[in-house]
């Protein structure tokens, strides 16, 4: 193995460290203060006009949009750089979804339903009411399908992306569907997911289209 990619996975697995920590402390209700305050300051600086914003940016990682996406993004990533990378995309897509619903029925973080709900618009035709929150899938679909596209679709429009990705995952909080440490736990479970798509994809191949 090369130093190179010897240094991603070192970098992959310290991510992987950061967000079992990170699981840990949830399970261990460590985190629930600032999880309230945080979660709850946000909130209390909302009025209708944001409920509104923060509702499309939230839309943009729904179920079935991601899905759309994601298939999308694999017959890219098969065309641009082969199909390693695209089912590579494909296997993070439905493994962290997998993850993140397995974790829901484990990690003991009771969701923010009942306390706050800014959300403007309906359930979407995908929806499964699982026990707990812990991670959030909409940060992990909108960091893994939005990052995606700011690495290797349209890097140089990169800025924008990733904002996208920030605000569709503080949205969550906003809106009050999530704890803070829901939305960090589905970034850094993004994170990872990313980084190991990555190396599927060659130094030389990651130049703009």
């Amino acid at each position: 193995m090369q130093s190179a990619e010897r240094k991603t996975w070192r970098w992959i697995a310290l991510a992987a460290a950061y967000f079992a920590a990170l699981t840990a402390l949830v399970q261990s209700h460590a985190l629930h203060r600032f999880d309230y305050h945080t979660t709850f300051w946000l909130n209390s600086h909302g009025n209708r006009f944001m409920d509104w914003v923060m509702s499309l940016f939230t839309a943009t990682a729904t179920p079935e949009l991601s899905m759309a996406l994601c298939g999308a993004l694999v017959i890219f990533l098969w065309w641009r750089f082969g199909w390693r990378p695209a089912a590579c995309l494909l296997v993070a897509f439905v493994g962290g979804t997998m993850l993140e619903v397995v974790l829901k029925n484990c990690i003991t973080q009771p969701g923010t339903r009942g306390l706050i709900n800014r959300y403007v618009f309906g359930e979407g035709w995908i929806h499964i009411t699982l026990p707990y929150a812990f991670p959030s899938g909409h940060a992990l679909r909108a960091f893994l399908l939005i990052g995606v596209i700011a690495l290797w679709v349209m890097p140089r429009a990169a800025v924008f992306w990733w904002a996208l990705a920030g605000l569709a995952s503080v949205s969550r909080l906003y809106l009050g569907h999530h704890w803070t440490t829901d939305v960090m736990g589905g970034a850094l479970l993004a994170t990872v997911l990313l980084m190991i798509i990555g190396t599927q994809i060659k130094p030389r191949e990651t130049a703009a289209c």
